[in-house]
């Protein structure tokens, strides 16, 4: 399990890639998802809760998922049961995969037809660019635990 101070790291790095992706054009305004999982199996995990634009997203909105506990309902600030579902899943099944990005389908192919081709490296600043594509970027900067660290 993370630290309370990693926790909200996370959280605020997590706020910021929802920002900048808004920024960058590339999301479908509440519909998309990204989470962060905060504990060792994946079973806990930070995602956005449903019906806040990508834009206005913060640190402090982010809502933790428990798959062993019941889910708090969209009108309780609570994440679109979808996010839950997907993400859950993910996180669970994959749980060395820490940060799960759910891209629209037109950001996908932006990045699928760049002539430098996506390049996920384990970084830990959020500053790291590596190509073409600014949605590669964002992930190059945001998905620094794609593997545990020791």
């Amino acid at each position: 399990m993370m630290t309370d101070s990693e926790i909200q790291t996370a959280r605020e790095d997590l706020a910021a890639a929802f920002r900048w992706s808004a920024r960058l054009n590339m999301h479908e305004a509440v519909s998309n998802h990204f989470s962060f999982a905060i504990n060792d199996d994946g079973t806990q995990f930070l995602v956005n809760p449903a019906g806040i634009h990508f834009s206005r997203v913060k640190a402090s909105d982010l809502v933790v998922v428990d798959l062993d506990q019941s889910l708090p309902a969209p009108a309780q600030g609570g994440p679109d049961p979808t996010a839950a579902a997907i993400h859950g899943a993910m996180h669970r099944n994959n749980p060395q995969a820490r940060c799960v990005i759910h891209l629209p389908p037109n950001t996908l192919r932006r990045c699928q037809h760049s002539k430098t081709r996506p390049s996920f490296r384990s970084t830990r600043t959020p500053r790291a660019s590596t190509t073409a594509c600014p949605m590669t970027s964002i992930l190059a900067a945001w998905v620094w635990a794609m593997r545990r660290s020791g």
